[in-house]
């Protein structure tokens, strides 16, 4: 078992040579001892944790031995120089939940007093900064923050404004469990965290992608219901005129087969090429058509039934979900 196997991966020359003499030294380590590094049963486990970049303003807690952060601090995107904090915004406090940092490694100088005398050391660390692209997981919590653009947001209908409080779920899937319900609701107080009258009622979008070029508003399910009902009935009328007209047209035409009228040498016989056309029309017509109306106004009949009756096997609102 190759004891490398056990880092975590990252494109870099220094590091692999790191690795390589991590590998060597631990291949010296008896079994007892170096199985205990593996970190089963939650034991603490050997591995490649990047050094947060703390700033002064700072509280840091860290998982013992393990990339598992909370930082209480300012609104910081990135690197010190990045955020409302840089800045020296006020009400722009933060609070940051991240697990899985990502670092890269950096040459850092360290200045000590050794028996009096100061001494610089240097060496290469591997530091992480906030990346709100590369880092696994994260709750990121801002009283002041420009959160779409810190996170790549497309702004949709519903973007908010800059300079507000934020807080955005990030991680390869998230999950919002509720044992009983779940709301989404937008603009449930007059004013925003800043005081500010809050005049437009932003709605919810839902963008798939990242792409908002195709953004359409959500359809109201009633509505459509109801719309749809007035097409079926409207469907049914004229399939039931057409019915009408369709036996009117079978009468007239049996009419006009069996139809005379007087000349000047008598009386005139039907007209038998007339009477072979309304004969095989009529057959047609009762044979095909009739039949296929009436099937069809018992499809409608049916489909309502299905798609538009709450009881319907197929009935097009949600019996649980609603939007405004």
């Amino acid at each position: 078992m190759s004891a490398s196997d056990n880092f975590i991966s990252i494109d870099n020359k220094e590091l692999e040579i790191l690795d390589e003499q991590t590998r060597v030294m631990l291949e010296t380590i008896p079994e007892d001892i170096y199985i205990k590094q593996k970190g089963y049963g939650h034991r603490r486990k050997i591995e490649k944790v990047p050094v947060y970049n703390q700033q002064k303003n700072e509280k840091v807690l860290q998982g013992p031995g393990s990339n598992s952060w909370i930082v209480f601090g300012k609104d910081k995107p990135a690197s010190a120089a990045s955020g409302y904090g840089s800045v020296g915004a006020t009400q722009a406090s933060a609070i940051d939940i991240c697990v899985g940092r990502v670092g890269d490694w950096k040459t850092i100088t360290q200045t000590k007093m050794v028996k009096g005398v100061e001494k610089k050391t240097t060496k290469r660390e591997l530091v992480a900064e906030n990346d709100f692209v590369r880092d696994a997981a994260r709750i990121y919590i801002s009283e002041r923050t420009d959160i779409d653009d810190y996170f790549g947001i497309q702004a949709g209908k519903a973007g908010g404004l800059n300079g507000l409080s934020g807080i955005v779920v990030k991680a390869d899937n998230v999950r919002l469990v509720a044992r009983e319900g779940i709301k989404l609701v937008t603009r449930t107080d007059e004013k925003n965290s800043k005081g500010a009258n809050t005049d437009v009622i932003m709605g919810v979008d839902i963008i798939a992608g990242n792409d908002a070029s195709g953004l359409q508003p959500m359809v109201k399910g009633e509505n459509l219901r109801d719309l749809l009902r007035y097409m079926v009935e409207d469907i049914r009328n004229i399939t039931s005129m057409l019915h009408s007209i369709t036996l009117a047209q079978a009468s007239l035409e049996t009419m006009l087969t069996a139809h005379s009228h007087p000349s000047t040498g008598g009386v005139a016989f039907p007209s038998i090429e007339l009477g072979v056309y309304c004969s095989v029309s009529q057959i047609r017509r009762l044979v095909f058509d009739v039949p296929a109306q009436i099937k069809k106004t018992f499809e409608n009949v049916l489909e309502e039934i299905e798609y538009l009756k709450p009881y319907g096997t197929k009935y097009i609102n949600s019996m649980s979900n609603h939007v405004n």
